[in-house]
């Protein structure tokens, strides 16, 4: 026999929930600030909360970084979503990923650097998963002669080269311009993709 839920645990559940997602955006705001090699005591202070609290909340380290990834691919994936159509060429597809990809990461830059070499590896590789997931789904959607199907190792190839771009596009943002930087990664995923 089940217990029916008290209406007081229902509450605390949505304000623990309402509260974890303000210490996610406390945190991202201290990566922003101190950059990514922001420590804990730095994230508790910029959430006005004690470290032991922080720990309440997430458990341990881990919990905490594996929320931050998850608001990051949140994000990029949105970011990504929105210059996307499912009936567009398969050119302006794989530029919507590119351009949206590289647009996050100039709009974040610290917390793309955090996400990429700050992090476990195995939250790192969950990130790269979601994202060639979506450029599956896109080239699969595409209205090109052929739909493109590509293995899922293939898609992670595509992530590393974008990954590589921008990781070196964080270190010399002076080198290129964002603009510049997408449009040739653009075409040379239209290659790889098309041949």
């Amino acid at each position: 026999m089940t217990t029916p839920l008290d209406g007081r645990s229902t509450r605390w559940d949505a304000h623990r929930a309402k509260r974890r997602q303000a210490l996610v955006q406390a945190a991202v705001n201290a990566i922003e600030h101190h950059g990514a090699s922001v420590r804990v005591d730095q994230i508790a202070e910029q959430a006005e909360i004690a470290r032991p609290l922080l720990y309440r909340y997430f458990g341990d380290l881990t919990a905490l970084q594996r929320a931050i990834i998850e608001h990051a691919q949140t994000q990029l994936l949105a970011q990504i979503g929105r210059l996307w159509q499912p009936n567009q060429p398969l050119e302006a597809l794989v530029e919507s990923v590119v351009v949206g990809y590289f647009a996050w990461v100039a709009q974040h830059p610290m917390l793309s650097r955090y996400c990429l070499r700050h992090t476990d590896a195995a939250l790192v590789d969950e990130l790269r998963q979601h994202i060639a997931t979506q450029i599956l789904q896109v080239l699969s959607g595409s209205p090109h002669d052929s739909k493109i199907q590509l293995p899922q190792a293939w898609a992670l190839g595509l992530v590393g080269l974008i990954e590589a771009h921008a990781i070196w596009w964080l270190n010399q943002p002076k080198q290129e311009s964002i603009e510049t930087i997408s449009a040739q990664v653009s075409q040379q995923l239209l290659v790889l993709v098309k041949y």
